[in-house]
């Protein structure tokens, strides 16, 4: 990596930190922290409702729906403004983008350690969550059946909450659009069986008591691993540098 890259991503953003994106609309690292979280547990929520309807055991779909919620934990490590960008990116922007999973996976392989969790589902989620059934994905341009079950569910709740949810530089798309979208690139970006499964799903009724007991439990453990991520990714711990060290090799 580069110094300029390695300056942008392991350089710690307080809260309170506030660039300009390239659209002119202010970004400050409070917002992007909130959207990563949001984000993560609305697709916790539709990777576990995913993995019910799939019939996983309920322990599999507590642990994919805390996997999901943090799969964007590598965000927190590169510049908000990167984010905001309402075009092509530019080559640079373009690697900075393509190193949050791996930046997330490290994130949460130390989170989990410092916490006493086992975090191998969380760390290989936020890892491979980019890859693409056609083998074109990112950052190891594996295919098919060979990414992990638990990323391919959770690319498509990834994908379709992006979608449908309003972001500084775009509007949200209707759930049907987006459906339309998630099935036009079926088995291409994503695993058809699961597509079907997910798009059926939808329009399906309320989740069970079961799932809602399930949310319960994985939010809070959630939150908790969150928290300790962001004073990772602030340099408000000791780890902080050998997360540095790891991502300017």
């Amino acid at each position: 990596m580069d110094t300029q890259s390695a300056q942008c991503i392991s350089q710690p953003r307080s809260v309170h930190t506030s660039v300009t994106s390239d659209v002119g609309t202010p970004i400050n690292g409070e917002f992007l922290n909130l959207l990563v979280f949001e984000h993560g547990v609305r697709v916790g929520r539709l990777a576990t409702r995913l993995a019910g309807a799939l019939a996983l055991p309920a322990p599999r779909c507590a642990k994919i729906a805390l996997a999901a919620s943090l799969h964007d934990a590598g965000k927190l490590l590169i510049a908000t403004s990167v984010w905001s960008v309402p075009g092509p990116l530019t080559a640079f922007q373009r690697t900075l983008v393509e190193d949050h999973p791996s930046l997330g996976a490290d994130l949460l392989e130390i989170a989990c350690r410092d916490l006493s969790i086992e975090g191998e589902v969380l760390r290989r989620v936020a890892l491979m969550h980019h890859e693409r059934w056609d083998g074109k994905g990112y950052p190891y341009g594996i295919a098919g059946r060979a990414i992990p079950l638990e990323a391919r569910l959770v690319a498509i709740a990834d994908s379709y909450d992006a979608l449908t949810t309003e972001r500084p530089y775009k509007a949200a798309w209707s759930s049907a659009r987006a459906l339309a979208q998630l099935r036009a690139e079926s088995a291409r970006q994503f695993d058809p069986q699961l597509v079907e499964a997910f798009c059926a799903l939808i329009g399906a009724e309320e989740a069970s008591d079961h799932e809602a007991f399930a949310e319960r439990s994985w939010e809070q453990s959630a939150r908790t691993i969150y928290q300790h991520v962001l004073r990772l990714s602030r340099g408000e711990t000791p780890d902080h540098a050998a997360i540095s060290s790891h991502i300017t090799q």
